[in-house]
């Protein structure tokens, strides 16, 4: 094969789709074009859009994104190492306290289509009910204190496995385990979804387990969205430490997402009482400085006005209605009999008795 042909055939994997390119400047006006599209996921936008309040002070807030280009240039050459659609890591990566993440499925995706094996499965145990014991903490500082705590579970193990194409042999992640979650402190964690979907969660987890130690080239070192939300936000596990006399930083206020923030802000929206909404404005002036710890609460208080309100508004049509048919006995004129026939009077109006 003769040096051109190698040189041509290295320009054209340089991209896939609309994205060949033969210089750098081609990807710069690549990463300018996605940077400005409102398809992209909001990291990769040159303009972010900020919402807030509700109603008349519903606002907009248009900011500039500094790393947008770059962040797009970055997808791009992940995309010509990987032979993926720039949008299609673009969407798949997750950028969460300055840590890159793929989405498990998109490791699952990249596991069965990298031609090294057969599809990957996952195979289940069932190692019945089991008591686990773990310990959490609470307080901070010199107030820290340790527990240790049980849970009863149906216990189970789950392992990624696939058929190695070039030696034909069957090669398997490690097991994951309800013990391995909970005593990782993946279980327990705000906002985990272990304890409601664990077979998910294991099968995802299993997945990258796997990927990690067979197909390194598909993670490119980088873990999932659920590992590394598990690395920021896991329980604290670490043996107990000294008390240091060295005063401790008082833990910052962690506020609700904006998941949370569209739900309270709809809620707001449906009451429509004078007095009830003055004082939603009076307890609420920003919705989205209402602390994390703190969401129940609010959501449980919204929801009471809401049905105490339509409590109101239904007794009111009621007795709107009832007015409406009733007679007033006041109203009885007079019973006269014409003809042979009792009619009685109300209003000026004769019904036939």
């Amino acid at each position: 094969m003769s040096e051109l042909t190698i040189t041509n055939n290295q320009t054209q994997a340089a991209g896939t789709g609309l994205f060949n390119f033969s210089n750098f400047t081609e990807v710069v006006k690549a990463a300018n074009i996605l940077a400005n599209s409102n398809i992209v996921p909001e990291t990769y936008r040159a303009v972010i859009v900020k919402k807030s309040g509700w109603g008349d002070s519903y606002r907009e807030e248009h900011i500039d994104n500094p790393n947008a280009v770059a962040n797009c240039l970055i997808a791009l050459n992940m995309s010509n190492r990987m032979g993926a659609d720039p949008l299609m890591i673009m969407q798949n990566l997750y950028l969460i306290e300055g840590r890159p993440a793929w989405s498990s499925t998109f490791i699952i995706a990249g596991i069965n289509s990298c031609g090294r094996f057969g599809t990957l499965n996952f195979e289940f145990t069932d190692l019945g009910n089991r008591n686990i014991e773990y310990q959490e903490t609470s307080g901070h500082g010199k107030n820290k204190k340790y527990f240790t705590k049980t849970a009863n579970v149906n216990e189970f193990s789950c392992v990624a496995w696939a058929i190695d194409k070039a030696t034909g042999n069957r090669v398997e992640s490690s097991p994951i385990t309800l013990e391995l979650a909970i005593k990782e402190g993946w279980y327990f964690k705000r906002g985990s979804k272990w304890p409601t979907m664990p077979e998910q969660m294991a099968q995802y987890r299993a997945a990258a387990f796997f990927g990690r130690l067979y197909a390194p080239e598909v993670m490119m070192g980088i873990y999932t969205k659920d590992e590394v939300e598990d690395f920021t936000q896991a329980r604290d596990v670490t043996p107990q430490q000294e008390p240091s006399e060295q005063p401790q930083p008082e833990p910052q206020i962690e506020y609700i997402d904006d998941e949370q923030v569209d739900i309270l802000t709809k809620m707001i929206a449906c009451v429509t009482n004078p007095k009830s909404v003055a004082n939603i404005k009076k307890a609420i002036p920003d919705v989205r400085l209402i602390p994390a710890a703190h969401f129940d609460r609010y959501q449980n208080k919204l929801k009471a006005t809401i049905d105490a309100q339509i409590i109101q508004n239904e007794q009111a049509s009621y007795d709107q209605q009832q007015n409406t048919q009733s007679v007033d006995p006041n109203d009885y004129v007079e019973a006269i009999v014409d003809d042979g026939n009792q009619h009685t009077v109300y209003d000026g109006q004769q019904e036939m008795a």
